[in-house]
């Protein structure tokens, strides 16, 4: 009985974590926008999970790759990514910036983790309304399944 209670406790503890991570990272969306009137748009499309990609989690990498690229380009986004732990953030020499155009050409690029260890997801217009939305594959480290929280959510 204490070990699930522990666990459910964890599980919780990560969950409020990650839609503080979606919440800051939206934050930082937010503050592009208000610098250049749009949102980052250059990402791999993903809309919807249906079908999921090939590569869902190297989809994801390249996309929060991309976000996190044009958010430090801006002073008050980039500020906002740096007030989150620096564990969440992963630099890798060997992302294919869109895992389902068939070139394996691979850039440097730093994604974003949530703390289960799956990479976070960005769709520039994959939320409601066509709104910008981050997201966590969930608890259970599956796209698409019901347990993944979306910054649209909050």
């Amino acid at each position: 009985l204490v070990v699930s209670v522990g666990s459910a406790v964890r599980a919780k503890a990560a969950e409020n974590q990650t839609r503080a991570v979606l919440k800051a990272v939206q934050g930082a969306i937010e503050a592009y926008a208000d610098t250049y009137r749009t949102v980052p748009n250059h990402v791999v499309t993903w809309r919807n999970y249906d079908p999921l990609p090939p590569l869902p989690n190297q989809c994801a990498m390249a996309n929060t790759g991309t976000l996190v690229h044009w958010l430090r380009r801006v002073n008050s986004a980039g500020e906002r990514l740096a007030e989150l732990s620096a564990e969440l953030f992963v630099e890798d020499a060997s992302i294919d910036p869109d895992p389902t155009d068939g070139d394996t050409t691979k850039v440097t690029a730093t994604y974003m983790l949530d703390p289960w260890g799956t990479p976070l997801n960005y769709q520039a217009n994959g939320g409601a309304g066509g709104t910008p939305v981050v997201i966590s594959a969930g608890v259970n480290v599956k796209w698409g399944d019901g347990d993944d929280l979306r910054s649209d959510d909050q």
